[in-house]
């Protein structure tokens, strides 16, 4: 027999998945980071720009990620803060 989650929270990611997520966009930020510094410093600077354009990129999904997270702790916590 399975356990179902709640219809309220059938589409919803697991506050797991969600830290996966993060750690995620985490290492894909810090890796476009270090290409756009490569970049530049090889003077392709049109390469170097669209790692730097997706580094931005790619940190605003972690933080929507971490917002997510703190919204199902709050969730849990029964809404305090």
């Amino acid at each position: 027999m399975t356990t179902q989650k709640p219809s309220s929270t059938c589409d919803r990611l697991t506050q797991r998945e969600l830290i996966d997520k993060a750690f995620t966009y985490l290492n894909a930020f810090k890796r476009h980071r270090a290409l756009a510094l490569i970049k530049r410093n090889e003077r392709d600077f049109e390469k170097a720009n669209y790692h730097e354009m997706r580094a931005y990129q790619t940190f605003d999904s972690l933080e929507l990620s971490l917002r997510a997270i703190q919204r199902g702790q709050r969730d849990l916590d029964g809404g305090d803060e």
